[in-house]
């Protein structure tokens, strides 16, 4: 299958905060958290496809799905920003979302603060945001980095973890941040249990963080099984019968061992 999306791809990895103008999710409890509605931004509108967009805290799950024939913006930064360690999510139902930088899933601003948007609304912020993303179906088209956690001069980013449970979604590469030694039961995270990741380049191993079905089951790499230049990753999970003669297999050798 070859994609029809197509946009440049880069490997650098140089996370910014978002600035005072970008359209902050806020919403979303009357109608799922649609991407498309304005009443669910700060601002009141819904983001233009030259924007960044930043998940704020308590806004429930931002939601894409195809009822929305394809949605466009700069960089999408998925991260609670309020007070504790409450979670941001964001959710691909179906359809299309394309980002021409960047999609950071947990990240850490500069410091903590306030800023004030173009209504005059302030706005806090504290030094990490956790983020959870969920590709049930439909594509997420990443122009540059897909960042897990990013990481900011500080040395510290949020926490972030993404499940593919179908789908695709294609990036140039997938960084990892590093986590704040000082908040406690943080992790970073990747789990594939349907649909693909894509990643520009020949790849044919991954972070241990990246795993299939909870580690249960093993990652399979397929370059340009999918488009040119591009390595589809997958998890696989073996099936009953392999299971039960691996474990077969295990229990004679432990009898050998034995004896």
């Amino acid at each position: 299958m070859l994609l029809v999306v197509v946009f440049s791809v880069g490997v650098a990895f140089a996370a910014e905060p978002v600035g005072d103008s970008a359209p902050w999710f806020s919403n979303g409890a009357s109608d799922g958290g649609l991407w498309t509605t304005g009443g669910n931004w700060w601002r009141g509108t819904a983001p233009t496809s030259t924007e960044d967009v930043g998940h704020d805290n308590g806004g429930g799950t931002l939601t894409v799905n195809s009822s929305m024939g394809g949605v466009y913006a700069n960089s999408l930064y998925v991260g609670d920003w309020g007070p504790g360690s409450s979670q941001a999510y964001f959710s691909m139902d179906s359809g299309l979302l394309v980002l021409e930088e960047e999609l950071m899933i947990g990240y850490r601003d500069y410091d903590s603060g306030s800023w004030t948007d173009g209504e005059g609304v302030e706005h806090t912020w504290e030094n990490w945001g956790n983020g959870s993303a969920t590709i049930h179906d439909g594509i997420v088209a990443v122009g540059t980095t897909l960042g897990i956690g990013s990481t900011f001069k500080d040395g510290f980013g949020g926490v972030g973890e993404l499940h593919i449970d179908g789908g695709i979604i294609r990036a140039g590469v997938l960084t990892f941040g590093v986590i704040d030694p000082n908040i406690p039961g943080t992790a970073l995270s990747v789990d594939i249990t349907g649909g693909k990741l894509m990643l520009a380049g020949i790849i044919t191993i991954l972070d241990p963080r990246v795993t299939a079905f909870g580690g249960v089951g093993y990652l399979e790499f397929n370059y340009e099984a999918d488009q040119e230049g591009y390595t589809t990753i997958t998890g696989v999970i073996p099936e009953p019968a392999t299971i039960a003669m691996l474990g077969l297999g295990g229990l004679a050798l432990i009898r050998r061992k034995r004896a």
